[in-house]
């Protein structure tokens, strides 16, 4: 094979058919650039997002460790500290629940008091709690408002485990935190 034949092969090979003759590489390119920029400006946005994140929660830290540092250096100031009822003062307790029940025209049905039991928490400290079970009869606004009324309750440490809500009735499980006698 000479030079001239390959020369032609060549020529051959490099000359499109007429119809791609105006065909431009150019469209296809602005197409994939535009989609490498959808790709990596969506991968900026995520991780702008994430160090949003991040900046948020290093702010909370920094806070709450501030404020740990104030506590500390100023012991006069005055911090209130939940004081849970003592173990003596469970049927008060109760009692104080249904109370809340019948303001808001909740009848009750039954209530038995189930167990008691410990939860241990972060901090290695035991919390002692009983477990009370109450049936109650009435519209679900009452229920619901009475259980919202229970949970914020002041000067009490009171968690709703269960509810069950019928039609006009309605069964709850407490979990209402104390402190025996001897552990002041």
């Amino acid at each position: 094979m000479g030079i001239k034949q390959q020369y032609f092969k060549a020529k051959r090979i490099l000359n499109f058919p007429k119809e791609y003759k105006n065909f431009s590489l150019a469209p296809i390119l602005v197409c994939l650039s535009l989609i490498a920029l959808i790709l990596v400006s969506s991968y900026c946005i995520f991780f702008w997002e994430k160090l949003e994140r991040l900046e948020d929660e290093k702010n909370k830290v920094t806070e709450v460790l501030s404020e740990s540092a104030m506590l500390e250096s100023s012991p006069s100031m005055d911090v209130k500290v939940l004081e849970m009822p003592k173990f003596e003062e469970l049927p008060m307790v109760i009692e104080e629940c249904t109370d809340i029940f019948a303001e808001e025209n909740v009848r009750l049905l039954s209530f038995n008091l189930e167990r008691f039991g410990n939860e241990s928490s972060e901090k290695l400290t035991i919390l002692k709690y009983a477990v009370v079970r109450m049936k109650v009869l009435g519209s679900w606004e009452g229920i619901l408002r009475g259980l919202n009324n229970i949970e914020t309750l002041p000067d009490q440490m009171i968690k709703v485990d269960e509810t069950l809500l019928e039609r006009e009735r309605g069964e709850f499980l407490f979990r209402i935190y104390y402190q025996e006698p001897n552990n002041p």
